[in-house]
């Protein structure tokens, strides 16, 4: 509930500081991007892309914007991730992708010297918990995954796309 209470806050984004990724879900998203005064869509699969750069920008951070073909963007670029699938609507799993950006970050982000950007971290991690999703599916269908059954399938999903 972290977003719904930083949306809470009058004027958040001033104090706003350091390098930073959210992860909203479109009713997160509306309601940062109401708190800002912005009339951003994050619903409409044509405006998800724009609401995303636009928080993005407003607030120098990079966004993903969960949800089928999730957004991510740091307000100067911008990608649409083709992998996941519906059995990802169940509870903890975007916890799951907090983590994996998390672990992403603590790896291959340090300023300057970095092997990957934010962006890119965001972008990979995205991608991976995505994969991890469609394989479950494949294996199950796309109803009933657990959030410990995702997690269970991140390092396979690692494993693909490293090779």
């Amino acid at each position: 509930d972290g977003l719904n209470a930083l949306a809470a806050m009058r004027d958040f984004h001033r104090d706003l500081r350091g390098q930073v990724i959210l992860t909203p879900h479109p009713g997160e998203h509306g309601r940062l991007a109401k708190a800002l005064g912005m009339k951003a869509d994050p619903v409409d699969q044509t405006k998800r892309e724009a609401a995303a750069r636009e928080l993005a920008q407003r607030l120098g951070c990079v966004v993903v914007l969960k949800g089928h073909r999730t957004v991510i963007s740091d307000g100067q670029e911008s990608f649409v991730n083709e992998t996941g699938n519906v059995a990802l609507a169940s509870g903890g799993t975007g916890d799951v992708l907090t983590g994996v950006i998390a672990g992403f970050v603590a790896q291959f982000f340090r300023g300057a010297q970095s092997k990957l950007s934010l962006l890119e971290c965001a972008r990979l991690a995205v991608c991976v918990h995505g994969l991890a999703a469609d394989h479950w599916a494949q294996r199950h269908g796309n109803a009933g995954m657990l959030a410990t059954d995702l997690l269970a399938g991140i390092p396979d999903a690692m494993k693909h796309v490293r090779g």
